[in-house]
């Protein structure tokens, strides 16, 4: 179950994964790499640093993920569910082509199937290059547990982002800015 009573329909896709070659690594950002945010303070006995160090945090959710990204025919045909009288399901064509009430049809999933050996990488990869793109100017770097930390200053202008799969996050010293980014960035997204 998700959130509010829906359901979250993951497909058995052992057969059509064993079609596949198996996907690359999904480098995804974990407690890790969000605990390597540190905070260079300079001279310790100056304690006026912790009134000047800000930072937003924005963060948001790509709501089904998966079922908004949308596979081509080719792709579709890998996901044929179990066939369906196409009277029990109120079907009269398919492909163009009229059928009867008592032919089979094989049903096909259109969007990316949560089960899939390759769904992880895929959604990924594309919410993360629709997240950078959104940030394109900003100067921000992506979190991540192979990378090295993002050290902050005080008066730092820097900012960084992360994704992991279908939650992002981008995190500015100028609260303002991220409500924007993330304004702008969510727009993007739908």
């Amino acid at each position: 179950k998700k959130k509010h009573n829906k359901l979250r329909m993951i497909l058995d896709c052992r057969a059509t994964n064993l079609l596949f070659k198996t996907p690359p690594a999904t480098n995804l950002v974990t407690g890790e790499g969000l605990g390597k945010i540190e905070l260079d303070i300079g001279d310790a006995r100056d304690e006026s640093w912790a009134s000047q160090l800000k930072l937003a945090f924005g963060v948001a959710d790509v709501s089904d993920c998966f079922h908004r990204m949308v596979l081509g025919r080719k792709m579709s045909e890998y996901f044929c569910w179990p066939p369906v009288l196409a009277r029990a399901v109120g079907v009269e064509v398919v492909d163009g082509k009229k059928v009867g009430g008592d032919e089979f049809i094989w049903p096909m999933q259109r969007t990316l199937g949560m089960g899939f050996s390759w769904a992880t990488f895929l959604a990924q990869n594309c919410n993360l290059g629709k997240l950078e793109a959104s940030l394109k100017g900003w100067g921000s770097r992506l979190l991540s547990d192979t990378g090295g930390p993002w050290v902050l200053q005080r008066g730092s202008t820097s900012s960084a982002h992360y994704c992991y799969i279908d939650n992002i996050g981008v995190m500015r010293p100028n609260l303002q800015e991220v409500e924007y980014i993330m304004n702008h960035t969510q727009a993007q997204f739908n």
